[in-house]
């Protein structure tokens, strides 16, 4: 992050925070042990951050907002 804000060779990178993989984890397990029927492939979300939004990422890391559903 430090590198994107300094405006080096590095312009840019994509995030997903470990705990979003986490929660989704927990979710999908809780609705399977309830014997829900899955779907085969579950997107936990990235985000992209770049030289305008990285002040912002930075200010909030590592406090990224959980996400709602899947």
């Amino acid at each position: 992050l430090r590198a994107i804000k300094e405006g080096g060779i590095y312009k840019a990178d994509i995030e997903q925070p470990g705990y979003w993989i986490g929660q989704t984890c927990v979710k999908a397990c809780t609705r399977a042990v309830a014997g829900e029927k899955l779907p085969s492939w579950i997107k936990v979300g990235t985000f992209l951050i770049t030289p305008e939004n990285v002040d912002e990422v930075l200010k909030e890391y590592p406090k990224y907002k959980p996400r709602e559903g899947y």
